[in-house]
């Protein structure tokens, strides 16, 4: 906004004697939105605002509001500028035509315009500053053209800033969400004796799910799951049939090892398994 305001009043064919200027207030709060709306309605050496039949008649005029990208933040601005039936910026760029620099700047009904444009970047070398070109967008067909050598990222290592509001957990940590928004999260150690899964990593579970949690070396283990072989349940079973197939004539014995008996004890097992699986499925 600054950079187009400063094109408009450098040039002497876009608005001539006219000078625009601007006003900056921060929007953390309500009452700061408040404040500034005020502000931009109050008339020069008065502490109130009147209600007049236009809203071109206050001085300073303000000829657009620029507000954030939040609903929530924009409600108490559009609220108050609502009463004073500001006009919507969005409907007059339909209706602009002029020319510049041998160029007809016009836009079409859902307010694009219709020619390319720069993408410009305004870098600062101390205290003098100059306006790159680093990319450049054309139209029919359209194309995006961006040479990122020229970027000047203003982060520690010089790269392009990650599209994302926290960097994935380590293993052993789980996530803690910060705030109302999903995505911004910290990592923090999961419980000792907790099973995480790898793909959720929001919590820790008692149950086997996945991975086991360490707190104390922050580090995951592999849950051991023991089977029991199915053949190692077969054998269990002939064993057990032999020894009372051997010792069927002892008194003792007789009665629970004749051949009705031994048959029951081989059809006990398979029911046994359909109840308790000891095996892997």
């Amino acid at each position: 906004m600054r950079f187009a305001l400063e094109e408009i009043n450098n040039s002497s064919s876009l608005l001539p004697n006219v000078t625009l200027g601007y006003e900056i207030y921060d929007t953390c709060s309500e009452s700061a939105n408040i404040y500034a709306t005020l502000r931009a309605l109050v008339q020069k050496g008065r502490h109130d605002i009147e209600v007049l039949h236009a809203f071109q008649h206050y001085e300073p005029t303000a000829v657009a509001v620029i507000g954030p990208d939040s609903t929530q933040l924009a409600l108490t601005t559009a609220a108050i500028l609502g009463v004073f039936l500001v006009p919507e910026l969005l409907q007059k760029i339909k209706q602009v035509n002029f020319s510049l620099h041998n160029s007809q700047i016009c836009f079409d009904a859902n307010g694009n315009i219709n020619k390319g444009y720069d993408i410009i970047m305004w870098n600062w070398r101390g205290l003098s500053w100059a306006f790159d070109v680093v990319g450049t967008f054309t139209v029919n067909p359209d194309r995006l053209l961006l040479n990122r050598s020229k970027i000047l990222w203003h982060t520690k290592d010089h790269q392009a800033p990650i599209s994302m509001c926290s960097q994935p957990c380590a293993a052993g940590e789980k996530r803690l969400q910060q705030n109302r928004h999903r995505c911004c999260f910290s990592c923090v150690a999961c419980p000792a004796g907790t099973f995480l899964n790898r793909t959720g990593r929001e919590q820790g579970t008692p149950g086997l799910t996945a991975v086991s949690c360490t707190a104390s070396s922050r580090r995951e283990i592999e849950p051991g799951v023991a089977f029991v072989p199915w053949i190692a349940l077969t054998i269990v079973v002939t064993s057990s049939s032999h020894v009372l197939r051997a010792y069927e004539n002892v008194p003792f014995l007789g009665p629970a090892a004749g051949m009705p008996c031994l048959i029951s004890h081989h059809d006990k097992p398979p029911c046994q398994h359909v109840l308790l699986v000891p095996g892997q499925p």
